[in-house]
């Protein structure tokens, strides 16, 4: 699978990508190794499995994820939409130049590899999920 799924050169990446350029992504390219034998990580496998489960479960992956996972771990301000109450208590990215990154709203093309947002108490409620190897849940 590629990296990305190409689109129109200066596209936002995170925001505008379709279902016609993931489509389009699965054309046929001469494989990078044999089968088996090599790995190459890809936002845009992740985004497919997201579409895959999404179709299972009958539902936006958005929905599933905070029905089975979001919800029954307790991160209540853990989402893809930010508004703008949320946006003041989220974790905020920087460049490596130490300036803010922008809040980027999150297509649903793209919700398997990114997009997610969080407070610093979901992210270390999850990391004490993570970290409770003796716990009975």
């Amino acid at each position: 699978m590629p990296r990305e799924a190409e689109g129109t050169p200066g596209e936002n990446a995170t925001s505008d990508r379709s279902k016609e350029d993931y489509v389009n992504a699965l054309t046929p390219d001469a494989l990078l190794f044999a089968p088996g034998t090599g790995i190459l990580y890809s936002n845009f496998g992740f985004d497919l499995l997201a579409q895959a489960l999404a179709n299972a479960g009958s539902e936006p992956y958005p929905d599933l994820l905070k029905e089975r996972v979001l919800d029954p771990a307790g991160l209540k301000d853990t989402r893809f939409d930010l508004t703008e109450a949320d946006k003041v208590r989220t974790m905020q990215g920087h460049n490596f130049d130490g300036s803010p990154m922008p809040f980027v709203a999150t297509s649903p093309m793209i919700v398997g590899a990114g997009g997610l947002y969080s407070t610093t108490n979901d992210m270390l409620r999850w990391l004490d999920w993570h970290l409770d190897r003796f716990a009975a849940a």
